[in-house]
């Protein structure tokens, strides 16, 4: 059976209608609440998966056995591949702004919103669809991720003591 027709396996989960998400952002708040929803669904997806990798039998989750019959992961990963990048098409014009003299102010806001979007495409994009991923593949995620944690935190607006950064997706 597919994770598609599933009834568990649903792409909204009841969480979050994301057909209507805009394909241009009014501005930064709209644009985090549909990045934070699209986390929230993607976890959730993740979460349910390794739950059908599980043996009933055992108590540990047998991931190497799910990579090779991820199949809820392959099926599910063209969708949040589209929903990403539709995403990130409707933030590219407040992330240009924002690094603007004109939008200077919400820099550090939409530096950061871009930072989880990095983080989440990696996620996706890492997803096995034809064996374990060669992480080398990934490296111009991991240097943008570096890149744009360095511009928050030597921004002029984070004060020196403050300079502590963590992130986690």
């Amino acid at each position: 059976m597919s994770f598609v027709a599933s009834p568990v396996f649903r792409k909204d989960f009841g969480l979050a209608d994301l057909s209507g998400m805009p394909t241009k952002f009014r501005n930064l708040n709209v644009g985090r609440h549909y990045l934070e929803l699209i986390i929230l669904q993607f976890m959730h997806f993740c979460s349910l998966a390794i739950q059908q990798c599980q043996r009933p039998s055992e108590s540990e989750v047998h991931l190497l056995c799910c990579l090779d019959s991820a199949w809820p992961l392959i099926e599910g990963a063209p969708y949040y591949q589209a929903i990403i990048m539709q995403w990130h098409e409707a933030f590219e014009h407040i992330l240009t702004h924002a690094r603007s003299t004109a939008g200077k102010a919400d820099f550090l806001a939409a530096t950061v919103l871009e930072l989880h979007y990095q983080a989440v495409r990696f996620s996706i994009e890492t997803i096995p669809i034809t064996g374990v991923p060669d992480m080398v593949d990934f490296m111009p995620y991991f240097k943008e991720i570096v890149s744009l944690r360095w511009q928050i935190v030597e921004h002029p607006d984070v004060r020196p003591n403050r300079r502590l950064f963590t992130f986690d997706l």
